[in-house]
């Protein structure tokens, strides 16, 4: 190969090499591409409660260990439903000896005829509506309590059963 100032090799004169090293040529290699990324694999997430989201506790495209909290969300809505059922289930266990009494004061009398029948049917249901509104809310303050225990800032402020 011949250069302006004679003869020279193929590794003296390279194109885009300085005299320093020659190995190495001073141009920066840049790729512009027009493209799409796709993953290899695809992880839904989602909290198994709603709620507004106090903080984040990783970055996107962190790596995380499997069963990490990834979100913090506020559970005071979760907190507040849970006194709520606790106090209605009080209220209902208060009013539950209250209308069986009532009940068994109807199955004496009814026999002796003080009563009407009527009078007697309607205690019954009150005492069976009484032991049901017990039932659903100790269902609902269960189901309460669950809410509250799958926010990940649960168990801050959990109220004493009754």
């Amino acid at each position: 190969m011949y250069a302006a100032g004679g003869k020279t090799s193929l590794g003296d004169q390279t194109p885009g090499c300085t005299g320093r090293n020659r190995d190495q040529p001073d141009l920066s290699i840049v790729v512009s591409a027009v493209g799409r990324l796709a993953s290899d694999r695809e992880v839904v997430l989602s909290e198994q409660v709603s709620g507004i989201v106090e903080r984040y506790t990783v970055d996107v495209g962190a790596r995380v260990a499997a069963g990490a909290t990834l979100v913090q969300l506020d559970d005071t809505d979760y907190i507040l439903a849970l006194r709520e059922a606790e106090a209605n289930l009080v209220t209902a266990r208060i009013r539950l000896p209250v209308e069986k009494n009532a009940f068994l004061r109807a199955q004496r009398l009814l026999p002796e005829k003080t009563i009407t029948p009527e009078l007697y049917d309607q205690a019954e249901a009150a005492y069976a509506s009484a032991q049901a509104t017990v039932t659903r809310l100790e269902t609902l303050l269960a189901m309460a309590r669950r809410s509250v225990e799958k926010t990940p800032t649960g168990f801050r402020e959990m109220p004493a059963s009754p």
